[in-house]
């Protein structure tokens, strides 16, 4: 059986800005029948956003950090596919800024 659950929050950090941290947990996955590897292992990430707003009626501004501890962890690959499993993205950090015109 996978089990994927996720928690996650907004919380007020001030004024203008706001702190959404959620964590991601996710099960040891099987493999196919057939495919004698050992299962892939489970792993938890952890996410933060942070967001200024309200500073000006005109323009917001966000960050996103996906993954904040570098963990490693992988998607399961068929059988006879790669000799390993997809590894997945790393830390990550997007920013974005919107402006209404």
């Amino acid at each position: 059986m996978v089990t994927l659950s996720r928690l996650a929050g907004n919380l007020p950090a001030g004024k203008y800005l706001i702190l959404s941290p959620s964590l991601t947990m996710r099960g040891a996955r099987p493999r196919l029948l057939g495919d004698v590897r050992p299962e892939t292992k489970g792993y938890a990430l952890v996410d933060l956003v942070a967001r200024v707003h309200n500073v000006n009626p005109r323009w917001e501004l966000s960050a996103v950090l996906h993954d904040l501890f570098g963990e490693e962890y992988f998607d399961p690959s068929p059988l006879g596919g790669l000799p390993g499993d997809y590894p997945r993205p790393g830390r990550s950090v997007f920013v974005k800024a919107k402006v209404r015109f």
